[in-house]
């Protein structure tokens, strides 16, 4: 029997092409799952994001990827969809176990870097916050906060930057990638796929 996730459906989840598996892995968040994808190619497989550092998360992937009968080394290539910590949190534990390069955003990278190893006046205009009438305590809160995600993150660093409009390859699939405005600062990859024969 499949794990479920925190919704109750199966945590692992076959979608309408026949190489590329859904891998529901739980949150720590209000948003309780996050949708992990492994593509089967001819040299090893994809995973398009990893998921939170978080024991739950772990475990689901390991019990997923054991479901679907692929071990960690069989995993060649991880792509990080941006740096928010449920996308890249298990990525350096992924690549430990694996030996996959790890393939980003060159901007994102940057915005990682400076995510983990700066402080939190980086990512918090307090100035802007300010003047617009929350308090300097609700600030602080909210830089304590945000600074907790580092946790949910294993440090890693990418084997690949990927440009505005390169083609890369997991798995089966030639992704072309966009920088799209998202959910990060500055950018988020969107991809256009084409299967591989």
């Amino acid at each position: 029997m499949l794990p479920t996730s925190p919704s109750g459906r199966p945590t692992l989840v076959k979608e309408n092409l026949p190489m590329v598996s859904v891998i529901r892995l739980p949150l720590p968040f209000a948003l309780k799952e996050i949708k992990i994808y492994l593509i089967a190619g001819k040299n090893g497989y994809g995973l398009l994001d990893t998921g939170p550092n978080t024991t739950a998360a772990r475990e689901t992937l390991e019990a997923g990827l054991e479901q679907l009968g692929v071990p960690f080394k069989a995993i060649s290539t991880i792509f990080i969809s941006h740096y928010h910590s449920d996308h890249v949190g298990l990525a350096g534990w992924v690549k430990e176990r694996s030996g996959a390069k790890i393939l980003m955003d060159a901007q994102d990278s940057r915005e990682l870097d400076k995510f983990m190893n700066g402080p939190p006046a980086e990512f918090i205009d307090s100035h802007f916050l300010g003047r617009h009438g929350m308090s300097p305590e609700r600030i602080n809160i909210i830089g304590q906060a945000l600074m907790s995600l580092k946790d949910l993150i294993v440090p890693f660093a990418a084997d690949e930057l990927v440009q505005d409009g390169q083609e890369i390859y997991l798995g089966s699939l030639a992704l072309s990638c966009f920088r799209t405005p998202g959910c990060t600062m500055n950018r988020t990859i969107s991809c256009s796929a084409a299967i591989i024969c």
